[in-house]
Formats: structure tokens, C-alpha cells, sequence
């Protein structure tokens, strides 16, 4: 009964009330020694409750009882699914190459082809995007076409403009630049009838800062081809607010200048680079609290150009004391410390 109200719960988004009575059922079910599937059940539900509270390394002890009670149990593909959700959560938790050594096992159980082709499809891109945070991007590309193969026939048309969004990332990063290209203009074709303004805008950002660390920063493609990029991100930003897009890039206007700026600085074009990096900091100080730590890390940046690049560290420690003061004046101290460890390094210098 504890079990049973706790997934009620779970299933109305009610997580307190589920993790407290998932907890009563996996606490009588040890009690009373019982292995059934049952448990196992109970403690895939805390899981995802643990998941959805934001507490990762609980949620992952409760997959792993879960997937070790699902095969005492001989329900191999339970066990499959649990350990999929596993992979996930040390994947989004700072533990990408334990998740990706999870899933990468996943797909090689016999249990693993006959799941659900969405539940296949979206175990391959958690393991593309565990792959690319361990800086594995040719294996994340991969990834990411396998998964696009999976979901060529889904109604849900945006989800192929995100794959091909990411996949041109990953091939980027990869060096792959054929592909990239090709990966980029299908994303770009597909987002004009199947918008995905997040994932499409990532990706042009991300190929932008690949772009200008190919070549040499004297060679002549390098700052057209980046800028290019980052034209085309500015497009998007603007489409998605234009036609009310469902874009979830925070300020997008922030972040442009930002990456702009820190393209230009590969580029060896630091004053243009600390311009576009105040227009930066501007746009993150309009978009309020929410933009604190973008706001302090285009200040640090800033500050680092003009120490190190421009040769003015009188001016980089003055940015770094204002801001210090604003920062830690707004009660944004987690904001501030990564300035004042900046700091206290040029001092020492």
C-alpha cells in the first residue's frame, strides 16, 4: 500500500509525498525480507523521485538496488531500463565517465533490443552527450547519428533538428568539418520548418569557438568563417523571439557577446574582443539576478584580456574589486568567488 500511494504521488508530481512513502515501502520490504519484483518497483520509483528532487547520488544508489533486485529477479529488461536511468543520472551529475561506462554496457545486453525504440533512442543520446562531456566528440558523433537513424520516422519533427543540431557540434569538436558543415545546414534546413532554437543556437556558439581554434589566428577563412556562425546564432535568437519560440537560452544577447568576445580573443583581436566582452556584461547586468553568473564570468574574462593581453592590470584589478563589491552588495557571494581567486592570482603575479 506505502509502495502504491508513493507512485500515485510520484505520477501527480507530488516528489515529497512519493519519496516519503516509497521510502515507508522499501523500509517494511526490508523488514520483512521481501525480494520481490515488487521492491525492486519501489526502489525504481525512489529513484526517479531522488531524481526529480535534485538529489543525484541518492537517485543513483536507488537504480542500482533497483537493476541488482530486477536481475535477482530474472526481469532482465527492468533491470535494462533501470540501469539506463543510472547512466543518466551520474551522467548529468558530474560523473560522465562512470554514466557513460553504464550505458555503453547497456547496449550490449540482449535485453537492451527489446525495449521501447523511443526508451533505445534517447539511451543513445544521453551516451552521445556523456560521450561529448568526457571529450570523446568523434564517439558522440557517432552517437548522435545512430540516434538520428532511430527517430527518422517520430512525428515529433524538432527532435531531428536537435540531433543534427548536436551532432554538428560534436563533429566540430571532432574536427570533422565535411561533416560538420553538412550536419550544420541540415540542422539549419530542418529548424526552419521544426524549430529547436536552443539546440540549434548551442551548436552554431559551439562551431563558432571550433572555427576560430582551427587556424592559425592569421589565416584568412578563420574570423569570416567564426563570425559567420555567430551571425547565424543572432538569427535564430531573434526568429525564436520574433515568432515566440519556445527558447530557454536565458539571455541569449548576453551570451552572443560573450562567445563573440572570446572568439575574437583566439583570434588575437583582444580589443575588439574586451569591446564585445563589456557589451557582455552590459546585457547580463539588464537581465537582472537570474544572468549573476554570466555577468561575473564575462568579467573575469575581461579582466584576464586586460591583465594578460592588453598589458593593464591596474584597470583588470579595478574591474575585479568593483565587481567583488557589487557582487557580494547583492548577496551573490557564489558569484564573487571566482573574482576574488582571480584577484588574489594577479596580485601574487
Amino acid at each position: 500500500m506505502h509502495g502504491q500511494r508513493g507512485e500515485l504521488a510520484l505520477y501527480t508530481g507530488d516528489l515529497a509525498t512519493a519519496e516519503r512513502f516509497l521510502r515507508k515501502a522499501a523500509d517494511s520490504a526490508a523488514r520483512y525480507g521481501d525480494r520481490s519484483s515488487s521492491v525492486a518497483r519501489v526502489h525504481d520509483g525512489l529513484g526517479r523521485a531522488y531524481l526529480g528532487l535534485d538529489r543525484p547520488a541518492e537517485a543513483a544508489r536507488a537504480f542500482t538496488e533497483s537493476a541488482a533486485r530486477y536481475d535477482r529477479n530474472g526481469d532482465a529488461a527492468e533491470a535494462v531500463s533501470a540501469r539506463i536511468m543510472l547512466g543518466q543520472v551520474l551522467c548529468c551529475s558530474g560523473r560522465a565517465d562512470d554514466g557513460v561506462a553504464v550505458l555503453e554496457s547497456v547496449l550490449l545486453e540482449p535485453a537492451f533490443t527489446g525495449l521501447d525504440v523511443r526508451e533505445q533512442a534517447q539511451t543513445r543520446l544521453n551516451l552521445a552527450r556523456g560521450l561529448r562531456e568526457i571529450d570523446e566528440p568523434r564517439a558522440a558523433a557517432e552517437e548522435y547519428l545512430l540516434f538520428a537513424d532511430q527517430v527518422a520516422g517520430f512525428e515529433d519533427r524538432h527532435i531531428l533538428t536537435m540531433v543534427a543540431a548536436e551532432a554538428a557540434a560534436a563533429l566540430a569538436a571532432a574536427e570533422q568539418w565535411p561533416a560538420a558543415d553538412l550536419a550544420r545546414q541540415r540542422a539549419l534546413d530542418s529548424h526552419r520548418t521544426a524549430p529547436h532554437p536552443d539546440a540549434v543556437f548551442d551548436m552554431l556558439l559551439r562551431q563558432a569557438r571550433h572555427t576560430a581554434e582551427r587556424y592559425d589566428p592569421d589565416h584568412p577563412e578563420a574570423a569570416d568563417q567564426a563570425l559567420a556562425r555567430l551571425d547565424e546564432a543572432a538569427e535564430v535568437a531573434r526568429t525564436a523571439e520574433r515568432e515566440q519560440q519556445d527558447f530557454s537560452s536565458g539571455c541569449p544577447d548576453g551570451t552572443l557577446h560573450d562567445t563573440r568576445a572570446r572568439t575574437l580573443s583566439t583570434l588575437r583581436r583582444d580589443e575588439e574582443a574586451l569591446a564585445e566582452m563589456e557589451r557582455a556584461i552590459a546585457a547580463f547586468a539588464a537581465h537582472g539576478p537570474g544572468a549573476h553568473h554570466g555577468r561575473a564570468e564575462s568579467i573575469r574574462v575581461a579582466a584576464v584580456l586586460e591583465a594578460n593581453r592588453l598589458d593593464r592590470r591596474p584597470a583588470a584589478l579595478a574591474r575585479l574589486d568593483a565587481a567583488i563589491a557589487m557582487f557580494r552588495a547583492a548577496d551573490a557571494a557564489d558569484a564573487a568567488e571566482p573574482l576574488t581567486e582571480l584577484r588574489a592570482h594577479l596580485t601574487r603575479r
